[in-house]
Parts: structure tokens; sequence; C-alpha cells
């Protein structure tokens, strides 16, 4: 039985999408029969979740109802000539071997016909992974993306830095608080009761506005893939957001707390407070660094 030609019968195959929304799943839509336009179809099968291909594809059928497409030429013919096939590779098959099997197919026929092909027109036939044609529109707006990220990974480090740097800089002040008498565990706990709050509700915001900004982004990106009508929150993203809050909570271990011998290395000078040690060298870090993403942060999403 053939499945081409005029004379065919009308079968339908629908997406695994529209099947589960629009059909809600129903298991007993096999050998229904759904009009399209003026002919009718058979429901033959249901397609595996897969990428739509085109766009926006809900059904696949072989029914025409283009004057063109019924005539003898897209049989007989050789004006139709921007023809698409889809297929999958043999075991073995590399996409080197079918380009040259079709170099080899095209060159005999423009031999067998050169009424048909010009060899001004330059006709050639090709082959290209459905990988590959699905996202090489999307290329360039997955490059911006991921450098927007990485741009976000910069804020995040600048953010981090500035809470190290103040951390560290409070080490005079908890020289005083450990000289009137509060314990290394009093004032560890007042440190990490600080850095909840901040540290907590970043990465609660980021969760909850995930999925939001998830589905205007993949309206947005659906113009140049279609893979991009697939994009969803992954469960790894939220362990990403939970391992952050956690490294961020622990910037409150980060301060040295002071040592027993804290009263001979505190110096007071009108209503000043140097503490001996490292905190200069380690602030001149933390200032290093911390404009040398400043600079990078507005540059970058300048560009973008």
């Amino acid at each position: 039985m053939h499945d081409d030609g005029p004379n065919a019968a009308g079968a339908a195959v629908l997406t695994y999408r529209f099947w589960n929304t629009v059909l809600k799943g129903d298991q007993s839509v096999l050998g229904r029969n759904i009009r399209l336009g003026t002919c009718t179809a058979t429901i033959v099968g249901v397609l595996e979740p897969c990428v739509p291909y085109p766009a926006e594809t809900e059904l696949i059928a072989n029914v025409v109802t283009s004057p063109h497409h019924l005539s003898a030429t897209m049989v007989t013919g050789r004006v139709h000539r921007m023809t698409e096939l889809l297929g999958r590779l043999a075991p073995g098959a590399t996409i080197e071997s079918v380009r040259a099997e079709l170099q080899t197919v095209n060159t005999r026929m423009l031999h067998d016909h050169p009424e048909a092909y010009s060899p001004k027109a330059d006709f050639a036939l090709d082959v290209t992974r459905l990988r590959d044609q699905i996202t090489s529109r999307a290329r360039t707006v997955l490059l911006v993306l991921m450098a927007a990220s990485l741009l976000i990974f910069i804020a995040c480090s600048n953010v981090a830095n500035l809470v190290l740097a103040r951390s560290v800089k409070r080490e005079g002040e908890l020289a005083i608080r450990a000289a009137l008498g509060a314990t290394a565990t009093a004032l560890r706990r007042t440190l990490l009761a600080e850095s909840l709050l901040p540290c907590l509700s970043g990465p609660a915001i980021g969760v909850f506005s995930a999925r939001p900004m998830a589905a205007i982004l993949s309206r947005y990106a659906s113009r140049f893939s279609v893979r991009a009508l697939d994009i969803t929150v992954d469960s790894s993203m939220l362990w990403v957001g939970a391992l952050l809050a956690v490294a961020a909570v622990l910037l409150a271990f980060v301060p040295r707390l002071p040592a027993s011998d804290t009263s001979r290395s505190l110096s007071l000078s009108g209503s000043s407070v140097r503490v001996a040690g490292g905190t200069n060298g380690r602030l001149r870090i933390f200032a290093i660094t911390q404009i040398a993403g400043s600079f990078v942060l507005p540059a970058g999403a300048s560009a973008l």
C-alpha cells in the first residue's frame, strides 16, 4: 500500500505533545478519523516524546490539498527542487559517508539530465545532522546566554568579595567583643545569624522566579530553535541554588576569631582599632579582585 499520491488513503501521526495536551493522553485515538481541510485522515500512531520538527508541528499527515503538489510534475518532473528528506543513519554510517554517497548521486543526475540542471544554477545535494539543523539559528543566542551566565557568576563573586571584605574588616570589632567577655561560640553565632538572611533570601528568590523566567526565555528563544519549547527548570539547578546558599552561609566562618592573647595585639588610638596580622594583606587581595570584576561586569553587560 502506498502512502503517497492523490489516491492514497489519508493517514496521520500525532506528536506526543498534541496527544498529551489536546487529547489528554486518550488511549483510544488510534483508528479515529480526523478532518484536515476537505480531506479525512485516520490516526495511525503517536510519536514518542521528541523535539518537534519543523517548528510547532502538531501532527504529520500524507494529506495534500495544494493543486501544485497534486500535479504530475511532483512525480515525473524535475521542477520541484526544494525537497527535504529526513532519515536515520544506518548502523556504522557516518555523516561523511552519507555526504559522499549523495555527491555521487548528484553527479550522476547532473550528467543524465543536463537539460534540467544548468551548470550556472549550481544544484547540490547536502546532508546535515538534525541537531545542527535545529540549533544552527540559535547558536548565537546560546553563546550570548552563556556569556550572560558568566557575568552573573562574576556578579556573585563580587558580592562574595564584598561580604568577605566586610567580615575581615570586622576582626577589630570581634577583638573588642572578645576583650569584653564574648566567647568564640557567641561571636560565631552572631556572624552566622547576620549572614543567614541575605544568603538564604537570594537563592530563594532565584528558585521561585526560575520557572516564570524560563517560560519567558522559552517563548523568546523559540523563534530561533524549536528545542527552546522544551526549556524547563531542571532539578539540578535547584541543587546548585541550595549549594550556593550553604556556601554563602559558610562565609560567616571566614573571619579569624580573636585568640586568647588578643589583648596584646589590640591597640586603641582615638576611636580606631587596629588588628595585627594579615588583615591588610587579605583586604588588598579582596580589593584587587573586586576592582577587576567590577570592570568586567559593566563592560560585558554593555556588550550584551
